[in-house]
């Protein structure tokens, strides 16, 4: 079983999660060879920690109001070192600051979009890589053929042959359309 301890809380609660899924299938954990027993020991140990981490969240919380209450009457730092306790390693830490981050998908998408507009992609290297263990080099030579040699688009480039493609696609969609009403 892995060190709880070092586990960050997302990572917990995940297999939290997945504990009390597996623990609801009891004809899945009949099947297992020790009737789900492993199972339920590592959402026992998981929730320990939870536990834990918790009260020591709440007890950090606790002398964290104690200590501003004594510095508004007193006017005077007081600093307690909680240096060597679990919940201020860096990893803890961080974590915090990823729970606070923005969970946008769109956002995200528009900072790597604008990270990578003008990097060209080499597509010669991504069909070899995409296909080299399933593809005959027959098949591999043709498809690479079918384009110009060291061909490569900036996202931007993509983008903009997209839409000329769709523009192109409404223009034939409208001449058709043009076409079968003067009939």
């Amino acid at each position: 079983m892995p060190d709880t301890s070092i586990m960050l809380t997302a990572e917990l609660k995940v297999h939290i999660e997945r504990c009390e899924r597996l623990i609801r299938q009891e004809a899945l954990l009949e099947r297992l060879p020790d009737k789900g027993a492993g199972v339920k020991h590592r959402y026992n140990a998981y929730l320990a920690e939870m536990e834990i981490r918790e009260n020591l969240q709440k007890k950090q919380e606790f002398q964290s109001g104690n200590i501003n209450e004594e510095k508004e009457y007193n006017k005077a730092p007081v600093g307690v070192s909680l240096e060597n306790d679990k919940a201020h390693s860096p990893k803890v830490s961080n974590e915090k600051d990823m729970m606070r981050m923005e969970t946008n998908y769109a956002t995200h998408l528009r900072i790597i979009e604008e990270k990578y507009n003008d990097v060209r992609i080499p597509v010669e290297k991504i069909v070899r890589r995409m296909y080299e263990g399933s593809l005959k080099e027959a098949e591999i030579q043709r498809i690479l053929n079918d384009m110009p040699p060291k061909y490569f688009l900036t996202h931007r480039e993509t983008c903009e042959r997209a839409r000329e493609m769709a523009k192109r696609t409404r223009e034939k969609e409208l001449q058709r359309l043009k076409q079968q009403s003067s009939f």
